[in-house]
């Protein structure tokens, strides 16, 4: 009897890495469905900068215009007191791949969202189901059953695939529900994290917004 299959993969998770997996896929002409239980885009920063071999993987998928209009290249590290004072410098190298500059930085809800614009270009293709949690996986010989929970009704579904792809960060639930483990050991760090606003502005700083068309 024919399998119905809802795509070819369904993705836990749609950041970066989910939003990235989806776009390798679609540009490969395989059907995806992500599964994101947030309805947006966490609104602060968290990771902070990207390197030349991100921006490699940026540029394969086709995207890598896109992308560099909305980060920065960062070609030194100072620290400077508001009186111009330099307290501390680091210089980086220029990148060996090909990429400009060795490091970028970001400002993640940005550059996520012009992921998932990038990856709305492809349609039909991709298709994101957002505040829907993944709440169970069952793999059998023939694909993959995720069971989802919608975040409003609680209301259960389960949606068919050829393949899942666990895209769902470091606490992820995906690697619970397959009885995977993380290796190594961590250690115990306390992190001051500070959000600032910046007070000095460079004018002449080429900020635009992306094409609109990504494809």
């Amino acid at each position: 009897m024919p399998q119905h299959f809802d795509a070819d993969v369904a993705i836990v998770g749609y950041g970066p890495t989910g939003v990235t997996a989806a776009l390798t896929l679609a540009r490969h002409g395989v059907s995806v469905l992500a599964f994101e239980r947030d309805e947006a885009i966490y609104p602060r920063a968290r990771a902070v900068t990207v390197n030349d071999w991100t921006m490699r993987i940026f540029q394969s998928l086709g995207i890598d215009q896109w992308i560099a209009a909305v980060i920065e290249p960062q070609r030194a590290l100072r620290w400077t007191t508001y009186d111009g004072t330099e307290i501390m410098r680091v210089e980086h190298p220029p990148s060996t791949l090909g990429a400009g500059t060795r490091f970028y930085n970001i400002y993640q809800p940005t550059m996520e969202a012009e992921l998932r614009a990038c990856a709305a270009e492809y349609g039909g293709l991709v298709d994101v189901r957002y505040g829907a949690e993944a709440v169970g996986l069952e793999q059998d010989a023939d694909g993959v059953t995720v069971t989802a929970a919608d975040a409003a009704t609680g209301e259960r579904r389960a949606f068919r695939a050829r393949y899942a792809i666990g895209a769902d960060g470091g606490g992820s639930a995906v690697r619970g529900m397959i009885g995977a483990r993380l290796l190594g050991d961590t250690l115990d760090v306390r992190w001051i994290v500070i959000d600032c606003r910046v007070k000095r502005w460079w004018p002449d700083r080429d900020v635009r917004s992306p094409p609109s068309s990504r494809r």
